[in-house]
């Protein structure tokens, strides 16, 4: 599974203004030059390089009495989706204090998870109130949040468990696990958290962010996840998927876990023997793999299966091999030579990884 990353515009490709500028940004901009001619309104960079300077990238604005507001849209395309990357200037007239707040994230497959919204001073002391980010505050561990928090926290790892057919070797990874829940999954809204909060539930922070003046504040921002709908059912199972998260439901105990929270977008191929399997296509990042991701329905457990070369562990399957679920079997076609793995055999070695957690990573001194 990919997660997405924090990208800038200018990382990835040339970024211009959304369009023109209307006339709310040109009324603020030229009251910001009349009253507070010393300050620098404008531009598209990223945290660490200045953006300011250019005013032509304000696109929005407005006036009401002291406070002007001013907004230079900078998103552009790049590899695999549009990049967000917005900054709201926001002035007190009355004292010429102000400050930038720059909101980006990549918007492949529409799943921000990785969103940030942060706050910079343009003036000593800032402008006050700070701006507030969008949505409803993060509620650690309540199952109102439950996809957003599996989406934020990484997957705990385990010792990868392998199985040889012909030129293949199946190796599994353990994703997070979450307690079954009575009802049926539903949507939940966009929000926000601080960096306290992500260290609260295992998530790991952006680096402490830079920018064109002082940091004040940062904030983690979420899309929200819309409810899932059914996809595939496998004896009492029934697995739910939306663009963002993945659920599997216990019809006869009438619970649900959220299993996977992903932006790749799944294909379900089929299910037997307690597992569910699902394929996703080159994700255009430069990885023409097929990724194939298979569900242990008693367990509640999702699980990134590798299928590459015993000869070769570089070579995987290329786009244009084909995966399917026959027979109560994975069986894969490639390179002139088909495959068959028994799913009961893949449900063995998906159990037997997921009892080994992996050792901690190595660290340099």
């Amino acid at each position: 599974m990919r997660h997405l990353v924090l990208a800038m515009a200018s990382l990835f490709g040339a970024a211009t203004a959304a369009s023109a500028q209307d006339a709310g940004a040109r009324a603020a901009l030229d009251a910001v030059a009349q009253r507070c001619p010393a300050l620098d309104i404008g531009g598209c960079g990223y945290p660490g390089e200045s953006a300011t300077g250019n005013e032509d990238d304000v696109t929005a604005g407005s006036l009401d009495g002291d406070h002007a507001q001013l907004v230079a849209d900078c998103s552009g395309e790049g590899n695999g989706g549009a990049l967000r990357s917005v900054y709201t200037y926001d002035v007190d007239l009355a004292r010429c204090r102000a400050t930038v707040t720059y909101t980006g994230y990549e918007q492949q497959h529409d799943v921000p998870f990785d969103s940030v919204f942060q706050v910079f001073g343009l003036t000593s002391p800032p402008r006050t109130p700070l701006p507030s980010p969008p949505g409803v505050p993060f509620r650690p561990n309540d199952p109102a949040f439950a996809g957003t928090q599996l989406a934020l926290v990484p997957p705990r790892p385990a010792t990868p468990t392998t199985i040889t057919r012909g030129d293949f070797i199946v190796a599994s990874t353990m994703m997070s696990a979450q307690p079954a829940t009575p009802g049926l999954p539903a949507a939940e809204p966009a929000s926000y958290l601080s960096i306290t909060e992500l260290h609260a539930i295992g998530a790991t922070p952006s680096p402490r962010p830079v920018g064109p003046g002082p940091f004040l504040r940062a904030f983690r921002l979420t899309a929200g996840i819309t409810a899932p709908t059914e996809q595939l059912r496998v004896g009492d199972f029934t697995v739910l998927g939306s663009s963002e998260c993945i659920a599997v439901a216990h019809r006869p105990s009438a619970t649900f876990r959220r299993v996977l929270c992903t932006p790749t977008e799944l294909t379900w191929i089929g299910g037997d023997a307690g597992v569910a399997i699902a394929t996703a296509s080159p994700d255009g990042w430069g990885d023409e793999r097929i990724e194939v991701i298979a569900i242990d329905l008693a367990n509640g457990t999702a699980h990134h299966v590798d299928l590459v070369r015993a000869s070769d562990d570089d070579a995987g399957l290329e786009d244009g091999a084909e995966v399917r679920v026959r027979s109560g079997a994975l069986v894969v076609t490639a390179g002139g030579a088909t495959h068959r793995i028994a799913l009961t055999d893949l449900l063995a070695a998906l159990r037997a990884s997921a009892a080994s957690p992996a050792p901690p990573p190595r660290t340099t001194p």
